[in-house]
């Protein structure tokens, strides 16, 4: 059994070598509190999960984790000034 076609006729190919999902998820966590200041324990694991199966490379599921992390926060937090 191959990739099966998209609809554009091509495989899609991944972006990441798929890479243990541990290793991949500290090096995610890492750039989340490094670039964002975001811990990773906020992130929900079906989040983290979501972002990689999704093949996407650390830094971007980092960005993305942050995205989520600040748009599930209750509105009153997102609100005050830094």
């Amino acid at each position: 059994m191959g990739k099966m076609p998209r609809a554009g006729g091509k495989p899609r190919e991944s972006t990441v070598a798929r890479t243990d999902y541990r290793d991949w998820k500290d090096r995610a966590a890492a750039e989340l509190e490094r670039v964002h200041g975001v811990k990773a324990s906020t992130i929900p694991e079906r989040v983290w999960k979501k972002l990689y199966v999704q093949n996407m490379m650390p830094p971007e599921a980092a960005k993305q984790a942050a995205v989520s992390a600040y748009t599930t926060r209750p509105a009153a937090d997102r609100s005050k000034r830094r």
